[in-house]
């Protein structure tokens, strides 16, 4: 029935390319659903335009045109949480980051530019009713195709179905052509023995029925894998990944005990191994909702037993978090963090877990010289950008034990961070909280 309006709406990936022109707003789909195809045709552009802003988020792969130098003046991008591919774009002059809470990325970036001029992105077939979807990912991308004044769909033939928000229609799409590639993989960070330790705390504050959100990065998946023995777990989160598959397969997610959606998978983009986009094809376990949905604190409160677990750079004795960069280099972004945090502590029974590793090694200013520097600090360096503000801070884990920060004075969060500080720096900072009279 919709074969003919597919077929008039074909056109080749270098003409997509070519409708963009100097001075518009083009915004692609991010991680799993970036339209690589048309990036790597974006070169077609070099002599063409100039100042094209382009937002983007999470690209997993060193595209041409975001990590050569000569395509600075050619395009300017933006992102609001960033991979190694923003940050280098970053450091070439023509990126830079957009401070947003994720659920705000699709309708603050409608409200400041009414709608983008192209919008593309990755999706599967269409179906016999007319319907592609968007798959594993759908962060701001709802509300871009229903706002863009021109939308194209790169088709992928290996391209996951999934259902939820993830669901458009032929009429809403100007362009589109096929293509044939897996989608964008990345595998699961190694994983330490302090990983390992600090998942163990988490395990305890989880309990049997709870509903979980896992942020990004070896430490929720070092906690995941420690979470084998709890019983009818469910998932809310804002990333699906290959630890919480694997708990779904091992019999731990059932989802019975959820009170918002109860038997299903909440998520709003999934990102992992090959096994995670089989897992989401065709299957009505789990849904995929926008971000302003996913991870709007009232929306994750909804959900009793909410257990929220973030990872943080570094945390100060009163409990302010920088999660997302080191002093004003960013790093990745806000995400869900503080989102998914105050939605737990709304939620009935909920908890907010906040994970670090107690120390890190950095070079030593000025020296090829590694020191080992404590995670837990007295003060912030100058411009150190906070995430997540220290009232919005309850448990707080590192592999020498758990904090529990919330209703607490000053004081005794300095103390019970200082109990779970390396060893190492417990007498130095100590001797610092009394210098400051913070203790």
């Amino acid at each position: 029935m919709y074969k003919n309006e597919y077929i008039s709406k074909m056109i080749k990936p270098e003409d997509a390319v070519l409708l963009v022109k100097s001075n518009q707003h083009v915004v692609l789909g991010g991680g799993p659903i970036e339209p690589i195809t048309f990036i790597e045709k974006m070169t077609l552009l070099k002599d063409k335009v100039q100042n094209v802003k382009v937002t983007n988020v999470l690209s997993l792969k060193p595209h041409e045109i975001m990590t050569r130098p000569d395509y600075k003046g050619v395009f300017e991008f933006e992102a609001c949480f960033y991979s190694p591919v923003q940050r280098a774009t970053n450091k070439l002059g023509f990126g830079s980051h957009v401070p947003t809470h994720l659920r705000n990325s699709g309708p603050s970036f409608i409200k400041r530019y009414t709608g983008p001029d192209v919008y593309v992105c990755t999706v599967s077939p269409m179906d016999k009713n007319g319907f592609f979807s968007t798959g594993p990912g759908v962060i701001y991308d709802y509300e871009m195709i229903h706002n863009a004044k021109t939308v194209i769909f790169e088709v992928s033939s290996q391209h996951p179905r999934t259902f939820g928000d993830t669901v458009f229609h032929i009429s809403q799409v100007d362009y589109l052509y096929e293509v044939d590639r897996a989608v964008p993989t990345i595998a699961d960070a190694p994983i330490t023995d302090v990983d390992r330790m600090i998942g163990q705390y988490v395990s305890e504050l989880v309990d049997d029925g709870s509903t979980i959100q896992l942020g990004i990065g070896a430490i929720p998946n070092a906690a995941a894998k420690e979470l084998v023995t709890k019983k009818d777990l469910g998932i809310h989160t804002e990333m699906l990944n290959d630890a919480m598959v694997d708990l779904y397969y091992a019999g731990v997610i059932t989802g019975k005990k959820k009170t918002l959606f109860p038997n299903k998978i909440v998520t709003s983009f999934s990102l992992g191994t090959k096994k995670v986009y089989d897992f989401i094809d065709d299957n009505p376990l789990v849904y995929h909702f926008r971000s302003s949905y996913t991870n709007d604190p009232f929306i994750v409160s909804q959900n009793a037993n909410m257990v929220s677990v973030n990872t943080t750079l570094m945390v100060d004795f009163t409990g302010q978090c920088a999660s997302e960069a080191i002093r004003n280099v960013q790093i990745s972004g806000t995400g869900g963090q503080v989102e998914t945090a105050i939605g737990a502590q709304m939620a009935k029974g909920g908890k907010s877990i906040i994970t670090l590793h107690s120390t890190a090694d950095i070079k030593k200013p000025g020296s090829d010289e590694t020191i080992r520097v404590s995670k837990i600090v007295p003060f912030f360096d100058k411009g150190t950008i906070i995430t997540l503000a220290r009232t919005d801070v309850e448990y707080v884990v590192t592999e020498y034990g758990i904090a529990c920060l919330k209703a607490s004075s000053i004081k005794d969060r300095t103390k019970m961070l200082i109990n779970i500080a390396h060893p190492d720096f417990r007498v130095e900072l100590t001797e610092e909280a009394k210098k400051n009279d913070f203790i």
